[in-house]
């Protein structure tokens, strides 16, 4: 499962397959496995990283916020400095300006609608990861319809965008609309085989949703496995790989935010011609 590791690459890096077709780092991967099999270890550990990334960005967002309780204190004096001398005639002078409140970036949720989403696309330049044990909900709300405009709307065509990193607009009906410019969602889950099953239908498959899924089911287990001790931990991922795992993820992330998000654009790469699809 990937999609972790494409999280960390996000908006800021895309792969040109030619002059208009470029793609971005965004996967979604589900695995159909029954239940016992492991999987729900595998998924939590390749998803540290992201976990790890997003308790340092809540630690600075605290840190921050305490800085700007102290801003919002002395723009509140300036305030009322600027009121006093308004009331004696000096009318020219511009308030002082407001601070601007810290926003969290949000790198992992486990499950949330696309509303509420789209404001931690909106807070996040990479795209925020999605994971969850159990994605049933999330693929059953393809089918799902909501009353617009007297007309019904299938939530599968409200997806593609954080699909594509494209822009998405999502209408709130409490609140202003929500524009985000390069909406990014990477989404990695688990399964059973029985439930995917249930929650896609003929027209899912006709209409596209399924084809933007990267499916795996991975084969069952040999009776006769061991069972796992120090040497072979839950999920078959040795220590030795996750720690390589997890320096491989940080770099990825460094690299991005070290170059195209501080140049405010995405970098496209043009692959070689052996890699380049035959027309």
């Amino acid at each position: 499962m990937n999609s972790p590791d494409s999280s960390a690459i996000g908006t800021s890096r895309a792969i040109a397959l030619h002059a208009a077709w470029h793609e971005p780092a965004v996967l979604w991967s589900v695995v159909a496995a029954p239940s016992g099999t492991g999987t729900p270890p595998s998924l939590e550990l390749i998803a540290r990283p992201a976990e790890r990334r997003g308790a340092s960005a809540l630690r600075g967002h605290k840190e921050a916020m305490k800085q700007h309780a102290a801003e919002v204190a002395q723009h509140e004096k300036a305030m009322r400095a600027w009121e006093r001398g308004s009331g004696k005639g000096n009318l020219s002078s511009t308030p002082p300006a407001a601070p601007e409140t810290p926003v969290c970036e949000r790198m992992v949720t486990n499950g949330a609608p696309l509303e509420a989403l789209a404001a931690m696309l909106a807070a996040g330049p990479r795209g925020p990861l999605l994971t969850c044990d159990e994605l049933a909900a999330w693929l059953g709300g393809f089918t799902r319809y909501s009353a617009n405009a007297g007309r019904p709307a299938s939530e599968a065509a409200r997806w593609p965008p954080p699909r594509r990193a494209s822009s998405l607009r999502v209408d709130r009906r409490t609140a202003p609309p929500l524009l985000v410019g390069r909406a990014a969602l990477n989404i990695g889950g688990l399964i059973q085989p029985a439930a995917l099953a249930a929650a896609l239908t003929g027209t899912d498959f006709d209409s596209g949703p399924v084809a933007r899924l990267l499916l795996s089911i991975p084969p069952p287990p040999l009776p006769h496995t061991p069972i796992p001790t120090r040497r072979r931990q839950p999920g078959g991922i040795s220590p030795m790989v996750q720690r390589a795992h997890g320096v491989m993820v940080e770099r990825m992330a460094q690299v991005v935010a070290n170059s195209a998000l501080r140049a405010g654009g995405a970098g496209v790469r043009q692959p070689p011609a052996s890699e380049r699809p035959i027309a």
